[in-house]
């Protein structure tokens, strides 16, 4: 929705980051107001696979995904739906 093109979430243990698909593969998403950012100091998301990907299409439809974030022993689960919906009280 952001660029007219597929865009993703990259998930790490440590950070975030966006893509965009371009002609030649997946590239950093340059858009004003999106950047990547590593998560405060003591959290980390936990999610089915290091590095995970979560792509969405150009209306904003996206690969389920579900993932924890945690800090200081608490932890938030999350889920991302195929509509885009992002739901943080998901029962993990």
């Amino acid at each position: 929705v952001l660029s007219g093109r597929p865009v993703a979430v990259r998930v790490h243990a440590d950070a975030l980051s966006f893509e965009t698909r371009m002609e030649d593969g997946w590239q950093p998403l340059r858009a004003p107001g999106v950047r990547g950012a590593r998560w405060p100091d003591g959290v980390t998301a936990r999610v089915e696979r290091a590095g995970l990907a979560v792509r969405f299409d150009p209306v904003g439809m996206a690969e389920p995904v579900e993932g924890v974030l945690q800090a200081d022993g608490a932890r938030q689960a999350f889920r991302i739906d195929i509509d885009g919906a992002v739901d943080a009280t998901a029962a993990r």
